[in-house]
């Protein structure tokens, strides 16, 4: 009988040791995670929000870098603008019914696709700069489609863009936005 009273308090001890190291894990994870909450308090999203106009909407919008070449701009967690360099490269959200738009340049081209069907081919010019007189860079791209339009894009002294002005339909006007705190 003592040897199962032995293995008893074994197997007890040994749950409970199993118990108490669980919760030391879990509670060293919780405060971790307490820190990083903590920390994101700090860094406020607001800091890195860029406010765009759209077809009569305002939207704050949070960039996420995807890669190096890669960036998408979020709203609500539903709508999407995705840019490789300063290319605008896919839309979503922002239209009815939820249509998405591929945007695709192809040499003299820029090719819009609506739920992977080509929507426009319109004839674009090269990119083309130029410097103003507080030193930024307004590049410019001219291009032709039903109507005549612009994809813009203004980079201050410091190298940081400032504007951004995209066609992220043929049926709708371009979007403007800019950085929140431009420094």
């Amino acid at each position: 009988m003592h040897a199962s009273m032995t293995f008893s308090m074994r197997v007890v001890f040994l749950l409970l040791s199993v118990l108490l190291t669980s919760c030391s894990v879990q509670f060293q994870q919780l405060e971790t995670l307490k820190q990083m909450r903590e920390d994101n308090n700090e860094v406020s999203p607001e800091g890195f929000a860029w406010s765009a106009q759209w077809n009569g909407s305002n939207y704050t919008l949070y960039p996420v870098s995807l890669s190096e070449q890669e960036t998408v701009f979020a709203y609500d967690k539903r709508l999407y603008l995705f840019f490789t360099n300063w290319t605008l490269t896919r839309v979503m959200g922002f239209l009815p019914e939820d249509v998405e738009v591929r945007i695709e340049p192809q040499g003299e081209e820029q090719l819009y696709f609506q739920d992977d069907q080509l929507l426009a081919r319109h004839q674009c010019e090269p990119w083309a700069s130029s410097t103003g007189d507080d030193g930024t860079l307004h590049y410019v791209q001219s291009c032709q489609g039903s109507e005549d339009y612009s994809n813009e894009v203004d980079v201050n002294s410091a190298g940081a863009v400032v504007r951004v002005s995209y066609l992220l339909h043929p049926d709708y006007p371009p979007l403007t936005m800019s950085p929140n705190n431009i420094n």
